[in-house]
Order: C-alpha cells, then structure tokens, then sequence
C-alpha cells in the first residue's frame, strides 16, 4: 500500500475569520470615535449657549441700572449694551446653538427680571444645561423648578427650559 504525501497547498489572501474581525475592530473602533465626537458637539452647544446667555444677561443687567426700565433685546441693541454678533429678532427670540431662545421681562418683577425660555433643548443637552445654569439664574424644566443641587434625571425630554434673571426673582408658584 503507498502512502501518498499530502501537498501543502499555500494559502493565497485572507481567512473568513481574519477579515470579519478586521470589519469588528473597525466598527468598534468607529462606534467609539462618533460617540466621543457626538458628546464633544453637545457640550460645545451647551457651553456657546450658555455664553450667548451670560452677555445677553450682562447686557439686561446694564440697560436695566442705566435706563430704570425693563430690557428688551430690540432696546438693548439700540442702545449698544447687547453685542453685534449676538442675533436677535424684533420678535425678542436669540439665535443659540440649542435653538431659539425667547426673551421677555418678568411681569410684576422688578426691571432688571427678565426670563429667557427654549421650547425644546436636545435630549443630549438638558442635564448638562440645567447644572450650569442652575448657579446663574432659576431654572424651570416644564412646571418643575430646579435649585441647582437637585438635578432631576429626565429621560427622553425636549421639554421647554425657562431661565429666570437675576436668580431668586421667580415669581412662579411652583417654586419650593
């Protein structure tokens, strides 16, 4: 009986199993990189948001001490005191990153109490937004009120978010 020797045939490109896990790591490798890059977007909206605000709040305080009456964003313009980069309509709504962010004096408060409020902010955003803003002004996430040292865990809302300026000037009845 012979024995015929077996040939070795050499392998010509690559195994199945080598080219899925290449495709693995890259799409690990991908799902990692969009969610770093997605959660840098966000805080970056936040933080340009927020910055809009602090001048737009710095311009309110300004009007509010030189002229005794309570600021508008068309007066505040006119005047100087809101900067030309800022984008505000005659319909008192600012252009942020976070969306439309519509501006109105307090009634009843005192002139320099104003209240700037956004109808939705991005799921992704709200918790971050609600903590920094907490120090600044009075936060209301639909009917509930904030202090700045209970954050609320929301799930899924793009409830509307309202600042009250100076903070301690809510006049709403919801507040603790």
């Amino acid at each position: 009986m012979k024995i015929k020797s077996m040939k070795k045939r050499k392998q010509k490109g690559f195994a199945m199993l080598e080219v899925m896990l290449a495709i693995l790591i890259i799409a690990i490798a991908s799902f990692g990189i969009y969610k770093l890059y997605s959660s840098s977007s966000v805080r970056n909206s936040v933080t340009s948001t927020e910055n809009i605000i602090s001048q737009v709040s710095s311009a309110a305080s300004q009007y509010a001490n030189m002229y005794m009456d309570s600021p508008t964003l068309a007066k505040m313009k006119s005047v100087g005191y809101l900067p030309q980069d800022i984008s505000a309509t005659d319909s008192e709504n600012i252009s942020t990153p976070l969306g439309a962010g519509a501006f109105a004096p307090v009634s009843g408060g005192a002139n320099d109490s104003y209240t700037i409020t956004f109808s939705s902010v991005p799921n992704g955003a709200v918790l971050s937004f609600i903590k920094d803003m907490a120090a600044l002004c009075d936060v209301h996430v639909g009917s509930t009120y904030y202090d700045g040292v209970t954050v609320p865990t929301l799930s899924g809302t793009t409830s509307g978010v309202k600042l009250t300026f100076p903070k301690g000037t809510d006049t709403s009845s919801t507040k603790p």
